[in-house]
């Protein structure tokens, strides 16, 4: 009994490790970054794991077809992979910051730094790639353990005077900044994650419909709705019922639904609008949430 108990939870244990190694479908490059995009995994991916990225697409292809937002910040250069669009239409650098402050800002530091001060960096038109690298775990368990696989490799886009040993100087700083932020951006738009959830996406949504009619900003609002919620635009739309008035002087029956005029009026409305103008943003979202079953308002508003 209590030899079968031990293998048991030996096992249980070791499972437990393996699934905790499992990469979440999404992350953040840190806490201080709003949005969110596929860890980088290396190429190719696991069919269990490149069926949830799948099943992700599906997800947001079911967001934008009932305009049912789903309450996540995507990145761009994610959302334009899911698109099967190109090369961003904005600054590739604007782009990175959307999605890592902190390289962002370490680049236009690069841009910006005294000439005499770049050749310091020891610079060069290529840069070093981290990918973990996913697999089934040994036993055939199910689970998946991770390794970390790291090269150096040219940024893409370079001109042949641009080689991986060509060192950033102050005259090709401008190119080296671009063609990096360039090239991050790039690592997400065309992951694996980005296609198999684009496959996922087709089944509901043809994206070549999106990329015809909205911009990527546009897609973005479609799958992510507003995130704020406006006070006055759910004034606006409130209903009231059970006999409280709304603030212009009418009141719901409950019996019947009709408007009518009431003799007197309550405040408990108006106290509820006034504690939602004081609350923060996330509390608000909350209570979108709470009366709606979503705490982003879809496309358009109510």
């Amino acid at each position: 009994g209590g030899g079968v108990g031990n293998e048991t939870e030996t096992e249980t244990e070791t499972e437990r490790r393996n699934a905790s190694r499992v990469p979440p479908l999404l992350t953040r490059a840190s806490d201080a970054d709003a949005a969110y995009r596929p860890p980088h995994l290396a190429d190719p991916l696991p069919k269990r794991l490149e069926a949830a990225y799948f099943v992700l697409g599906q997800l947001l292809g079911y967001a934008v077809a009932h305009a049912s937002p789903l309450p996540l910040d995507l990145a761009s250069a994610f959302l334009r992979g899911v698109l099967g669009r190109g090369a961003p239409a904005c600054d590739p650098l604007d782009e990175l910051e959307q999605m890592d402050a902190a390289e962002a800002r370490s680049l236009r530091a690069v841009a910006t730094m005294p000439a005499e001060a770049v050749p310091g960096l020891c610079l060069t038109f290529a840069v070093e790639e981290t990918a973990a690298r996913v697999g089934s775990a040994p036993g055939g368990s199910g689970f998946v353990t991770l390794t970390t696989e790291t090269r150096e490799v040219p940024l893409r886009g370079c001109s042949i005077d641009q080689t991986p040993t060509t060192p950033v100087t102050a005259t090709n700083r401008d190119a080296y900044v671009r063609l990096r932020a360039a090239h991050q951006v790039a690592r997400v738009a065309c992951s694996a994650a980005a296609r198999a959830a684009r496959a996922g996406f087709a089944e509901l949504v043809p994206p070549e419909r999106l990329r015809r009619l909205f911009s990527t900003a546009e897609a973005a609002l479609l799958v992510g709705g507003a995130a704020e919620g406006d006070v006055d635009e759910m004034r606006k739309h409130a209903r009231y019922g059970g006999g409280y008035e709304a603030s212009d002087g009418r009141t719901t029956d409950a019996k019947s639904g009709d408007e009518n005029r009431a003799s007197r009026t309550f405040p408990q409305p108006e106290w509820l609008w006034r504690f939602l103008r004081k609350v923060s943003a996330h509390d608000r979202a909350m209570f979108l949430k709470f009366v709606t079953g979503s705490s982003r308002l879809p496309p358009g508003g109510f």
